[in-house]
């Protein structure tokens, strides 16, 4: 059986991609980081509420807050914001062809081909399959766009090529 998939890489895309990613092979310092962060939004909350601190520097502690909480529940939406702005021309759209012993992947004007055993995790969003290559790369295989099976045969398909169990994450 051969599945192929064309996925568009929308900001939705690449933001189930940044997810995948800090909730698989960045697990331990995303974790790390957002301690940190609401240490340092514990530490400005009192200095805000503490009456004796200047109106200026509570204001500016309430903006480190407010930059701090958006930056935590926008992180997926900005890494994919950036790296839409980074990725080269071309790159929007990708056609995958899945083949028992790899899979190709096509972008405008270059082939890749990708072994099954290069493959460090699967991750299942809402709308797509991940497949992460590494600690800043994954593919992100869109459901909609999936032909050759059904989504169910293709979570087995993948499965049982890389070895590997698919790993759900909301979003």
């Amino acid at each position: 059986m051969e599945f192929s998939c064309r996925t568009v890489y929308t900001r939705r895309a690449l933001a189930a991609m940044s997810k995948a990613i800090r909730k698989t092979t960045r697990r331990g310092v995303s974790i790390l980081t957002r301690v940190f962060s609401w240490i340092i939004i514990a530490a400005c909350l009192l200095s805000v509420l503490d009456g004796q601190q200047s109106l200026w520097v509570r204001g500016v502690d309430a903006g480190v807050i407010v930059m701090l909480l958006a930056v935590q529940f926008g992180e997926d939406t900005l890494s994919a914001i950036i790296s839409k702005r980074r990725a080269m021309p071309g790159m929007e759209e990708c056609a995958t062809v899945f083949h028992r012993d790899c899979y190709e992947s096509r972008i405008t004007g270059l082939t890749s081909q990708w072994q099954y055993s290069r493959i460090l995790a699967l991750v299942e969003s809402g709308d797509y399959l991940v497949v992460i290559l590494g600690k800043n790369h994954a593919q992100a295989f869109d459901k909609a766009g999936l032909e050759g099976g059904t989504v169910e045969e293709f979570r087995c398909f993948l499965e049982e090529r890389t070895g590997k169990t698919i790993r759900k994450i909301g979003g």
